[in-house]
Formats: C-alpha cells, structure tokens, sequence
C-alpha cells in the first residue's frame, strides 16, 4: 500500500510540474505575443510608461473638468499604446524576467479594460462623473499597484 501511495505521490508531482511548466512557458509566449502584437514605437519603456501617466493626467484633467473628449483622448492613448522599442522585460534583472511577464499580461488587461470602462461610461447624453471618476480611481490602482510591485527590482 505504501509503495502504491510513493507511486501515486510522484505521478501527481510530475503531473502538477508539468502544468506548472506549460503555464509559464504559455505566458511567456503570451508576453511575446502581446508585445509582437503592438505597434512598435521609438520610445524606452520608461519613456512609454511616462507618456501613460499623461494621459492618465489628461483623464484626470477632463473629469475635473467634465470633459469628455479630454477623457476619451486620455483613455484611447493608454488602450492603444505602442510597445516600446526593446522587450518590456528587459528593464528587470535575468530571474525576474518570468515573473515580470506574468505581471505585464495580467495589468495590461486590467488597464485595457479599465480604460474600455471609462469609454463606455462616457457614452450617454448625461455622463455621471461620479462613476466615471471611480473608473479613473480603478485605473490609477493597477498603475501604481504594478509600479509597486516592480519599481525596486529594476536594473
């Protein structure tokens, strides 16, 4: 019975390895993908990232202001940016390269549809922004969550 359990216990080891594996080899290419699946611009990643945070500005600016065309402009900037002129990644240290492709998938949805959201709210005749306001605040947490996560393991 022991040996049967030792033999079931190393199937299952193997078995969950092998997810774990393909996941991260999935979101590599993912990562890749994604990239790849951008316009390339001229501009550093930093340089890239301090132009999404214009145009989070520039949202902000149109909410005070109750502009919408300010906001959309904003909005539209940050759901089609281009990809940076070398690989994301390389801004990270060899080890965390992994882990900073998993982050870079997961916060470019989240940024994706937070600025398809505030898009949205701003299609009706009588805008509430008070709701569009929340959306914004939603977009300032995933860009200064992953800021976070990743500003002391650069380079």
């Amino acid at each position: 019975m022991d040996k049967i359990h030792l033999i079931l216990r190393g199937v299952l080891t193997i078995a969950i390895s092998s997810h774990i594996l393909y996941a991260k080899a999935s979101s590599l290419t993912k990562a890749e993908q994604l990239v790849a699946s951008k316009k390339k611009s001229d501009m550093t990643y930093k340089q890239m990232m301090q132009r999404m945070g214009e145009s989070y500005k520039m949202i902000q600016t149109g909410v005070i202001n109750q502009n919408k065309e300010l906001v959309r402009l904003g909005a539209s900037l940050i759901e089609n940016h281009p990809a940076p002129k070398e690989k994301p990644w390389s801004i990270v240290k060899q080890k965390d390269t992994t882990a900073f492709k998993q982050t870079l998938l997961a916060y470019d949805k989240l940024l994706h549809q937070s600025a398809e959201n505030i898009e949205n709210n701003l299609k009706s005749e009588k805008s509430d922004w008070t709701s569009i306001n929340k959306k914004v605040f939603e977009l300032s947490n995933h860009c200064i969550s992953c800021h976070a996560v990743w500003k002391n393991n650069l380079k």
